[in-house]
């Protein structure tokens, strides 16, 4: 086994309310790093991180479950936590052990920014927050929801004192680009943070 310096080591739990794509994420940073040679799906129940038959029947994650990967020579231990506030202890027990937390939420109708869990990571003053969005790149959803999208990310970012916001940008039709082109925008001169946008194919 290679061994690593500590200077070289990151920890961080990747929290957030429930189906806001924690586990998606954490199967996404293990292929990216080559760990697994494909990504699985909660719908299928062939994820890493939920392995558990309960876990894989309620197709929810009900524990934290350990996870690791190599990038740019450091080692990354990830805690994909559940969201559910039933298990809330298992996210706070992973984030005293974190040297950040990656809050996921999902800025797309029917997300659910206001969750126990979401106040509970706030109170853990001493952790980095990143907060990433999984649904802001939801262009018809978007049009839809105006600028009550941007309204909340803003709201998130002043709560949890965020050091980094990261938002997903995909190719996408000429309607598409005006609508996602003027929220990213909106973010962009709004947050008080620094603003990552990660393009995907």
């Amino acid at each position: 086994m290679k061994e690593y310096q500590a200077g070289d080591i990151r920890n961080f739990s990747i929290v957030g309310h429930a189906s806001s794509g924690k586990t998606t994420l954490s199967e996404a940073l293990l292929a990216c790093a080559g760990e697994i040679n494909r990504m699985g799906t909660v719908a299928a129940g062939n994820t890493v991180s939920d392995y558990h038959e309960a876990e894989q029947n309620r197709k929810v994650s009900i524990q934290s479950t350990l996870l690791h990967l190599e990038w740019l020579e450091k080692k990354f231990n990830i805690i994909d936590c559940p969201g559910y506030s039933d298990f809330i202890c298992e996210s706070l027990g992973a984030l005293r052990a974190s040297d950040f937390a990656l809050v996921v939420v999902n800025a797309s109708p029917g997300g659910r920014q206001e969750d126990p869990s979401m106040s509970d990571v706030q109170d853990v003053e001493r952790v980095e927050k990143l907060l990433a969005d999984s649904g802001i790149d939801a262009e018809f959803k978007q049009f839809v929801r105006g600028q009550s999208a941007v309204a909340e990310i803003e709201a998130l970012v002043d709560t949890l004192h965020v050091s980094l916001l990261i938002i997903g940008l995909r190719k996408r039709s000429a309607v598409g680009k005006l609508i996602l082109g003027s929220v990213a925008q909106e973010l962009l001169l709004s947050v008080p943070c620094p603003v990552l946008a990660v393009k995907a194919s």
